[in-house]
């Protein structure tokens, strides 16, 4: 009962943090909008500046684009997770799509920044942590699911 109250709770604040991330890209009032210090920023290192006159607007289109399907994902993310809660007899596989997601997303966050590794780009080193978190939720669901148990007999 202690690991799955334990699970449930880690379930519950990874569903809030998510749906609140993705809300803040989504709604840059909400949170320091991260379009132009870490979006454009970031596109503009990807693609240098080295373009012509007509293309000079592009990082801008592609962070914004960027801050949607990133919001998107957060929110999708989140909702899933939140419904992991709720849902008893699916927990483990909705909880498992959802981090499995969110895995994703940050995995690729860390590999990005990473690889780029400018300074004047966010910092990476949170996102180590954040899979660890995930894994380790991840680990206490599918100790506390009855299901799982079953199958490990």
């Amino acid at each position: 009962m202690r690991t799955q109250t334990l699970a449930l709770i880690n379930l519950l604040v990874f569903s809030l943090f998510m749906c609140i991330a993705g809300l803040g890209s989504l709604v840059p009032a909400m949170v320091k909008d991260r379009v132009p210090d870490q979006f454009t920023p970031l596109w503009r290192t990807i693609l240098g500046s080295n373009h012509e006159d007509q293309w000079q607007r592009l990082p801008d289109i592609l962070a914004v684009i960027s801050q949607w399907v990133i919001g998107l994902a957060e929110l999708a993310i989140g909702v899933v997770a939140a419904i992991a809660v709720v849902r008893p007899k699916h927990r483990l596989r909705l909880a498992s799509l959802s981090l499995s997601g969110a895995a994703a997303l940050f995995g690729t966050f860390m590999v990005v920044l990473f690889f780029l590794h400018a300074k004047e780009l966010p910092q990476w080193n949170q996102y180590p942590a954040i899979l660890v978190w995930i894994a380790a939720m991840w680990l206490l669901l599918a100790h506390a699911d009855p299901e799982s148990a079953r199958i490990r007999g």
